[in-house]
């Protein structure tokens, strides 16, 4: 039961930073793009 929780948990983090990861790309792309309009 712990090593599943663990690796639930692990899970999480990892989909969540690249989540994070992917809309910081995102957000600096579409600032970058209204600064240049």
């Amino acid at each position: 039961m712990g090593d599943l929780f663990f690796y639930y948990l692990a899970a999480i983090i990892l989909i969540f930073y690249n989540a994070m990861h992917s809309y910081s790309i995102l957000y600096c792309e579409v600032f970058t793009f209204i600064h240049y309009i």
